[in-house]
């Protein structure tokens, strides 16, 4: 890592303004990191697994006219430290969303977001639908297909559902008529809406068609405390975070602040947030790194 960082700062070009304490204060470790201007407004904020070779990697020329006119306006820079990429992914993305820096414009928080949904007819065919997600019932998400960010992307990927798979867009809810629809006329659909194909021929397709886009049930019994350790397992530089329902409640300090943030979820429902459900998939599911501890938190009954 020093090595990779020495390699770094002989290509970059520092702003003439910006002091170079500024750069040598950065710890090689994970966290976030902050850009600010003269005047303290905050230009950019970013993550990554070495704060100050991914900092120093901000100065290396590439021509953009974006970076260019960030490194003009940076004038102090700040850090925070986290033990691992899963604390620092997810507090980027809670700063980011709370504090909207200039230069992060594309991760916003979504207030609305598009699912499809599947109900079966009076015949036995299954039909979709294009419904906008309640992002204050995580449960009920799982039970539909694929999250977007908007109604025209979920309308194109059930268009390339259909295509792909012959599905039957009169089925799917992109068209309106009574008769069949124009697919079958073209002979990419097998008939299912003029009685052609069996229900369960063309239901088997649409789950195969559908199958990857099946959003990952909550597998844990209850609310979970996640341990992250920092590499060297140095347990007093723990993080301990709050997750229920894929909801990111945040960092916790013990028991006792656990089942406050609980009570408060449960009074004042937060938004579901796509990119914290993302960062949880990878590191909880896929990535499972040792630096992560799962418990599930035992909720006090009547009976404690």
């Amino acid at each position: 890592i020093a090595q990779a960082c020495k390699q770094l700062s002989q290509q970059t070009r520092l702003p003439s303004h910006l002091d170079m304490a500024e750069i040598n204060k950065l710890p090689e470790r994970p966290g976030v990191y902050q850009f600010f201007d003269e005047a303290g407004a905050l230009l950019y904020i970013g993550k990554s697994v070495n704060i100050k070779q991914r900092v120093l990697s901000h100065f290396v020329p590439n021509g953009k006219l974006r970076q260019t006119e960030m490194q003009q306006q940076l004038h102090h820079i700040d850090f925070i430290e986290t033990p691992s990429d899963f604390g620092a992914q997810l507090l980027e993305n809670q700063l980011i969303k709370s504090l909207t820096p200039r230069y992060n414009r594309r991760q916003t928080k979504a207030r609305r977001l598009y699912q499809i949904a599947v109900n079966t007819d009076d015949h036995g065919y299954l039909r979709t639908r294009i419904e906008m997600a309640d992002l204050h019932q995580p449960p009920d998400i799982s039970q539909r297909y694929g999250l977007f960010r908007s109604q025209k992307q979920a309308e194109k990927k059930l268009l390339d559902l259909i295509s792909e798979y012959q599905l039957c867009q009169k089925l799917c809810g992109l068209e309106k008529n009574r008769q069949s629809c124009f697919g079958y006329q073209l002979k990419k659909c097998a008939g299912a809406c003029c009685g052609q194909e069996s229900a369960l021929r063309y239901n088997l397709r649409l789950q195969t068609a559908l199958s990857g886009l099946k959003n990952q049930q909550w597998p844990w019994p209850g609310p979970i405390v996640i341990t992250e350790l920092p590499a060297d397992g140095d347990y007093e530089a723990a993080h301990f975070h709050l997750i229920d329902q894929w909801l990111y409640l945040g960092i916790i300090k013990n028991q006792h602040d656990a089942f406050e943030r609980l009570q408060q979820q449960y009074a004042d429902p937060q938004y579901f947030d796509l990119d914290a459900y993302k960062i949880q998939l990878r590191f909880l599911l896929k990535l499972r790194p040792k630096q992560l501890r799962i418990d599930t938190l035992h909720l006090p009954t009547e009976e404690d």
